[in-house]
């Protein structure tokens, strides 16, 4: 013997569907592939291109066997390309441009509900769709992963696009896909650049996702803090540093070096699978007009896809003198805790690199430590502490003006933007 033959069993794919999953993460993992289809060719696309249309089967739908339908009117895929996006583990993608960034994704989500799933496809220079059709049963059965390539003539309303269709269903699936469910967690799943960004429509069952507003102060809106005026809303906009990356093993490199000469990773020793990459923020930050004990705190996004709804953790002080102090886990809210905090904000930062189930990021990320410094600091929030700690310069950053200037509300008026009572009115 030569060699090693080291394929798979067809039954990894069934394994992936033991992946806890919940039913609209399945649904967003289809619907992010089409979103990336959008992003990355935007120029091509006509406004009717632009949507996104999901069917989510009731109980009822699921006895009948009614398939889970995602599909678009982008630009649609190549056979090569159609080949590689249902390969377990396989991804083309790079991470800095797509939001269906792990190859096993697709797998995960589809085989977690069903035990078939039929992919259709074309662009606009084909006459025809091909297919492929994923049949759990039938793969274990074989032992083969090879599927037979299938093909039909277009519709006439599609010129190009993706429509995938899941269904055989498991037992799981009939508490996995509740419509109504469904349709609350994506309206909470994505960010608003994405709708606005891009012209992006999705429709679940023939409603559209729109995506969740904070309710903050208007941005001409400011308090007076030691005679400075500190606005309600700030614009989030920063280049903060530039690194080298492996896109194989999403690896830090250090400083740019010339990409055009090919370069091993040192730490998998692919080749040309390094690319410079922006660390780069964009967002807002504001004032909430009323403050609660847990709706506050900051989405975080990497395009598009909200990673951590509400995120609190930059309102801690995670310095070594800190550990185990609980004056600064959290530092805010503190003069009023009972009744909970009011700065929110969308920060959206596509360096950062999602966990499998993109419900959050890795943390340890030390380029995430940048913009921790950027819109928090290195120093405490609050003065009196910080002071105590050797900082004598006030903290500057934008969570810590907010801190300073809108820390009390329990002396409503204008010059605290506090509602005197709970329905709003002085």
């Amino acid at each position: 013997m030569d060699q090693f033959n080291l394929t798979p069993s067809p039954a990894l794919l069934d394994l992936l569907g033991k992946i806890p999953f919940k039913g609209w993460q399945c649904a967003a993992e289809l619907i992010d592939n089409s979103i990336d289809a959008i992003i990355n060719h935007t120029d091509k696309l006509q406004d009717y291109q632009r949507v996104i249309a999901v069917f989510i089967p009731t109980k009822k739908k699921i006895e009948q066997n009614d398939a889970l339908v995602v599909e678009d009117w982008g630009v649609g895929m190549t056979e090569q390309q159609l080949e590689n996006a249902v390969k377990a583990g396989f991804s083309s993608k790079n991470t800095n441009s797509n939001l269906g960034l792990f190859g096993m994704g697709f797998n995960v989500a589809t085989s977690r509900l069903a035990n078939t799933v039929q992919i259709w496809t074309s662009t606009a220079e084909m006459d025809h769709e091909i297919g492929v059709r994923i049949d759990l049963r039938e793969m274990k059965k074989s032992g083969s992963f090879v599927r037979p390539k299938m093909s039909r003539p277009k519709r006439a309303d599609k010129k190009s696009g993706t429509r995938i269709e899941v269904y055989d269903y498991k037992l799981e699936a009939h508490n996995l896909l509740r419509p109504q469910d469904i349709y609350r967690e994506l309206n909470r799943a994505y960010s608003e650049k994405i709708f606005a960004d891009f012209g992006i429509k999705i429709l679940v069952n023939n409603d559209p996702i729109s995506p969740f507003n904070f309710c903050t102060w208007d941005k001409q809106r400011s308090v007076k803090y030691k005679n400075e005026d500190i606005p309600t809303i700030v614009e989030i906009d920063e280049h903060l540093n530039e690194e080298m990356f492996c896109e194989n093993c999403f690896s830090w490199l250090g400083d740019p070096v010339d990409t055009t000469i090919p370069i091993e990773c040192p730490y998998c020793n692919s080749v040309g699978q390094i690319v410079k990459k922006d660390i780069y923020i964009s967002g807002w930050l504001g004032i909430q007009r009323y403050s609660d004990t847990e709706h506050f705190g900051i989405d975080i996004s990497r395009n598009g896809r909200i990673l951590s709804k509400l995120d609190k953790s930059l309102f801690h002080w995670n310095d070594e003198r800190a550990k185990n102090d609980p004056r600064f886990h959290p530092e805010y809210p503190r003069d009023t805790t009972y009744a909970g905090g009011r700065i929110v904000g969308q920060i959206e930062a596509n360096f950062i690199i999602p966990k499998y189930t993109k419900d959050d990021f890795e943390r340890e990320d030390k380029n995430w430590r940048l913009v921790i410094n950027h819109l928090r600091g290195v120093m405490p929030l609050q003065p009196d502490l910080a002071n105590n700690f050797g900082y004598k310069l006030p903290n500057r950053t934008p969570i810590g003006l907010f801190f300073s200037a809108y820390r009390k509300i329990n002396v409503p008026g204008s010059k605290t933007l506090v509602f005197a009572r709970e329905n709003g009115s002085a």
